[in-house]
């Protein structure tokens, strides 16, 4: 195990030993499960000016057909979130948000011409 995955899994598990259940820990992270979850918790951290990167959890996948999903998920996320953006607006970003994309969720490690699609 690396340094960095060690140290990792040690605050992770001191986090558990001080009581902080994993319900509770997925919570600072995860902005909701819905679109509903997302834009209420979005709207609470734009109102204490307090920036934010969406992006869709999962990562490992291991079809093409996958990917084509997670690419839809990501494009839905992206037109939802520009239907508010005078709702997630800021001033230091006028376009609301970002989007985090993780390459391997949308095909890298599997074919790297679908990822280029995919990404276009």
């Amino acid at each position: 195990m690396s340094a960095n995955a060690s140290l990792l899994r040690g605050m992770f598990l001191a986090f558990v030993k001080a009581g902080m259940t994993v319900t509770c820990f997925k919570r600072c992270y995860v902005a909701g499960t819905t679109k509903d979850e997302l834009g209420e918790t979005l709207k609470k951290l734009r109102a204490r000016n307090i920036g934010f990167t969406a992006d869709i959890l999962g990562e490992h996948i291991s079809e093409l057909h996958e990917a084509e999903a997670c690419v839809k998920s990501y494009i839905e996320l992206a037109e939802w979130l520009a239907a508010r953006k005078d709702i997630f607006s800021h001033p230091h970003n006028p376009y609301g948000t970002s989007i985090s994309i993780k390459p391997s969720h949308v095909g890298l490690c599997l074919d790297r011409e679908a990822f280029k699609r995919h990404l276009s």
